[in-house]
């Protein structure tokens, strides 16, 4: 994990509570945007089954660590959610794609 991601993770506190914005993060960090999202997704692809795990709150609060089940459950069906929709859209490029030999 790189440096940044580590500061990242550092950043974060624990439980909705202390949530922070990504705006908030950026600040802190001073990085931009997209290399905070990125750092979001770098962390993420780190995290193992012990957690904590990094949860946004869909309130628009921000970003936080949790260990806490109920707000990971609530996270995870919404991430699983917006996969599924986006399956369901290219649905019909997919099929395209697969009778065109691209797939």
């Amino acid at each position: 994990m790189t440096d940044d991601a580590l500061r990242l993770l550092s950043a974060l506190g624990e439980g909705e509570d202390n949530a922070m914005t990504r705006g908030a993060l950026c600040d802190l960090l001073g990085l931009p945007d997209r290399t905070v999202r990125e750092l979001i997704e770098e962390a993420r692809r780190e995290e193992t089954e012990e957690g904590p795990f990094i949860v946004n709150a869909c309130e628009g609060k921000g970003y936080f660590l949790s260990r806490n089940a109920d707000e990971i459950e609530r996270h995870y069906r919404g991430e699983y959610s917006r996969a599924m929709a986006i399956l369901v859209r290219t649905k019909g490029e997919r099929k395209f794609l697969k009778k065109a030999g691209r797939l």
